[in-house]
């Protein structure tokens, strides 16, 4: 598990689900960067062991020179180093029993590539050799033999292999303290006990990890089998699509090869044919478990969607090929937005950074689509500042009547969103994917099934585009005080009902004192000394701001944060700055308040963009429809 690309996350979280233990690789040379931290959250979010693997060590030696004594002070301070990142963020069961030690064997040094050698604790110990060995060998006089035989002796793929099966846990003992902190306990107290003890002959409970379009028609899913057993021909139960799918066909992977089988137990990763779309993260039930199941925790991702671009195949015909592919890769990836701008007719693609980007382009290629995309544009949020009294709106024939208040949440209330914890709360009506709140505080609560499914599809469409000028609405609490719907209007004017939610969510966020956010890059830049100057000026021009500056040997060590609207050519100039020799991690790091004045110039370009009125409209405009 490479820790280079923060843009990778969503895959990691993805895969994360289906495994009980992780390689995480740190380069020698650069040791636990801020990507380490990231990745590492994420391995420990999902209880999944961590171990290590030092990866790039003959760069210690052929380019920074260091002698022995010197690398194992590296390979220690990078050990330190990621014992206290699991220190941090691991559960404290773990804080101790996970830490890495040489003597444990659960850390790996080497190379992957030419002469591709790897060494650990019990490898040592096995074959003899020391690390000053090893060293001699980049020193020989007949260097290329002497590295080909320390490839024969001590291969990576061995010591990777050993420090797998001697030291990660088996299926049975990691769900035995995994299920809790992935799984949401149903009322059926066997089901919860079949999942803690991985049991083959309990009912069938498995989670999507990836979904792939099959070349004879239908969807691949890839998944992990936590209770029971999945056959050929079984039916079951997706919770959260509410309907029933049939298993067409059963695969197991054998690396790029599929081979067919008839059935698979617990504990096992599947691939299995469907003709039902399913989103990865998906729980499915044996049928006649879906009234009192329990579902997986939807996975958490490090960030949002923060870049945008519209997308039109070059040749017309294939549209409905590129619509289709987009639906299969958002299902794949529910950190990848599709959308239609109701306003343009543009295909919009939203995602974490321009690496997730150009991903999703690279695959569309693969696809034989050839397509336009356009320069990569910022996505802001809505917020607001200040609480809003209740505010109320009825339909003119007053059968129907909604009233709200609303507030700002606070950073622990947004972070406790993100990390699951205010599902707990009995007046928490829904969770919208922007995180924002709804609770319920009407004096009975929303009880009809068919009402509650509405306002939550009212929810997500109508916080997915502002007032101010359609971009995602973000960090509201919003209160259902009172509700009035007649039974008619439920099954004949759904649209009516959720109309009239999103004109009294408008003048209640218009009246709030709404802001407008923009999304914050942290850049990490590595460089020779004599380029600090430089650099600083380049940040300060992108209105960026340095945290701080650390010299690292010859070389130091930036680390800042830059507006990634002002950051979209941030690459090319960083090389042309620097003559090449710089390097650079760069992640989101938050949301910022845009100044009011900025504000309303980019509300008002966003709103003629898209066909709208310059002006924001006032709070009665939408209480007075």
């Amino acid at each position: 598990m490479n820790s280079d690309q923060v843009d990778l996350s969503p895959k990691v979280s993805r895969a994360l689900r289906s495994i009980d233990g992780a390689i995480v690789v740190v380069d020698a040379v650069e040791g636990c960067q801020i990507q380490t931290e990231i990745v590492l959250k994420q391995v420990l979010k999902e209880l999944v062991q961590p171990t290590l693997y030092i990866n790039k060590v003959d760069r210690l030696i052929k380019e920074l020179k260091l002698d022995p004594d010197q690398i194992q002070a590296r390979f220690q301070k990078i050990i330190d180093e990621f014992n206290d990142l699991i220190e941090n963020y691991s559960d404290f069961q773990f804080q101790k029993e996970w830490q890495i030690q040489l003597e444990k064997g659960n850390v790996v040094f080497g190379c992957a590539i030419f002469p591709n050698w790897g060494i650990s604790y019990r490898k040592m110990l096995q074959t003899g050799l020391k690390f000053k060995n090893i060293y001699d060998s980049y020193h020989s006089s007949d260097q290329l033999n002497a590295l080909g035989q320390l490839h024969d002796l001590i291969p990576l793929s061995d010591s990777i292999f050993d420090m797998i099966i001697n030291l990660l846990p088996n299926p049975i003992k990691a769900q035995g303290y995994r299920i809790h902190g992935i799984w949401k306990e149903s009322s059926n107290l066997e089901m919860n006990e079949f999942l803690n003890k991985c049991e083959e002959k309990g009912p069938t409970i498995l989670c999507i990890n990836k979904v792939m379009t099959d070349k004879h028609g239908g969807f691949t899913c890839i998944c992990r089998v936590f209770s029971g057993e999945i056959f050929r021909g079984m039916r079951l139960y997706a919770m959260n699509l509410k309907k029933f799918i049939q298993i067409r066909d059963l695969y197991i992977f054998m690396g790029e090869q599929r081979a067919r089988v008839e059935r698979i137990p617990c504990g096992n990763i599947v691939a299995f044919k469907t003709m039902t779309a399913i989103n990865a993260g998906e729980t499915l039930v044996q049928e006649g478990y879906e009234n009192n199941s329990g579902f997986f925790e939807m996975f958490h991702y490090i960030s949002e969607p923060i870049l945008t671009i519209a997308l039109e195949p070059k040749q017309p015909s294939q549209l409905e090929k590129m619509l289709d592919f987009l639906n299969v890769m958002s299902l794949n990836d529910p950190s990848l937005r599709v959308t239609v701008n109701r306003d343009t007719g543009e295909y919009l693609i939203s995602g974490l950074g321009e690496l997730h980007l150009d991903i999703l382009l690279k695959e569309i290629e693969k696809q034989g689509i050839n397509v336009i995309p356009s320069r990569p544009l910022v996505v802001f949020r809505e917020s607001i500042t200040h609480s809003v009294s209740p505010i109320s709106s009825s339909t003119k024939d007053g059968l129907t009547e909604i009233e709200i208040s609303i507030d700002p949440l606070s950073n622990d209330e947004i972070n406790l969103i993100n990390q699951g914890k205010l599902y707990q709360s009995g007046k928490v009506f829904h969770i919208e994917s922007h995180l924002n709140l709804i609770l319920d505080e009407t004096e009975k609560s929303i009880q009809d099934p068919v009402i509650q499914r509405i306002l939550r599809k009212g929810f997500d469409k109508i916080l997915k585009t502002g007032p101010l000028c359609d971009q995602p609405v973000r960090g509201l609490k919003i209160k259902i005080h009172a509700l009035k719907i007649q039974k008619k209007q439920v099954l004949s004017s759904p649209l009516e009902i959720q109309l009239l939610l999103r004109n009294v969510i408008f003048a209640s966020i218009l009246t709030g004192t709404p802001i407008l956010l923009e999304p914050i890059s942290k850049l990490i830049i590595q460089l020779p000394l004599n380029l600090i100057k430089a650099v600083e000026t380049l940040v300060a021009q992108k209105k960026g701001k340095i945290l701080s500056i650390e010299q690292i040997g010859n070389s130091s060590s930036i680390t800042c944060i830059i507006p990634i609207k002002n950051s979209l050519e941030l690459t090319g100039e960083l090389r042309s700055k620097s003559s090449g020799q710089a390097f650079w991690q760069v992640f989101f790091s938050h949301w910022q308040e845009i100044e009011s004045s900025e504000a309303r110039m980019i509300i008002k370009t966003i709103r003629m963009k898209n066909g709208r009125i310059p002006e924001v409209p006032t709070p009665d405009f939408f209480l007075n429809k």
